[in-house]
């Protein structure tokens, strides 16, 4: 990893410079431990009703309700707390940003078809629900479904990059770790989290959400690791669950 400037830009245009990453050692502004408790509260909150809220209607009108929860929570919480600065996070979309979704899309979608093809070979894996959902709907109802995974995924990138920032600061600014291992430590325990949150999907494989779910995770947020905006890593992760999920459409089709 290049090393980056010392100060993040408290404007959300992309620059040629890669920034670092906001908050951890005080720029653009300091949060308090109080203020990243607060964040964290409201993660946790956004992400248990996502999991467990019950919304009624259409697979699209749920995954649409649920994802706009899980992000509003969280990112009311991070605004209110590091406002003016939360802009930060949310920088220009511009070429650099798409060639990053595309080809980190493409490249998670290798690297987690063949864990998934390696790991079936020694572990009885668990489908993704919304993929046999998926295959029931009307044509309709795909596209909605497919458009309402935007804020549910963006909400995912929230999740994660949050706590990746709040476990960033606190092992460089408590533990003083040097920022390299810090970086390495938040990314491991943010990817860990986002796995974890998956069990409940995956009914409870513990290694399926650790061998694939977590893998895809640390891929994923490679984009964000280089930009240091959410953007890059939310493009990525559209078109990458948009593209695995279209394969399994084809593929039921074929097979029906």
């Amino acid at each position: 990893m290049s090393a980056a400037l010392a100060t993040a830009p408290t404007s959300p245009s992309t620059t040629s410079a890669t920034p670092d990453y906001p908050f951890y050692n005080g720029l653009p502004s300091r949060i308090s431990g109080a203020g990243w408790a607060t964040i964290l509260a409201a993660v946790a909150v956004g992400g248990a009703a996502d999991m467990f809220l019950p919304v009624g209607g259409p697979a699209w009108f749920s995954t649409l309700v649920h994802g706009l929860i899980f992000v509003a929570i969280p990112l009311v919480a991070f605004v209110l707390v590091a406002r003016p600065d939360w802009r930060v996070l949310f920088r220009g979309v511009g070429r650099r940003e798409v060639k990053l979704w595309f080809g980190f899309a493409a490249l998670n979608v290798v690297i987690t078809s063949v864990v998934g093809v390696a790991l079936s070979q020694v572990l009885d894996m668990q489908a993704n629900p919304m993929a046999g959902a998926l295959a029931d709907l009307s044509g309709g109802d795909q596209v909605a479904t497919f458009l309402a995974m935007v804020p549910q995924l963006f909400g995912e990138e929230l999740f994660t990059i949050l706590i990746l920032l709040a476990t960033l600061t606190l092992l460089f600014r408590v533990v003083r770790l040097p920022r390299r291992a810090a970086v390495v430590g938040a990314w491991l325990v943010a990817t860990l989290v986002f796995a974890a949150i998956h069990l409940p999907t995956y009914g409870g494989n513990i290694l399926q959400c650790l061998a694939v779910i977590g893998v895809a995770r640390v891929v994923l947020l490679v984009p964000f690791l280089l930009t240091k905006n959410i953007w890059a890593s939310t493009g990525a992760h559209v078109l990458n669950d948009w593209t695995l999920f279209g394969i399994g459409l084809v593929t039921a089709g074929a097979v029906a």
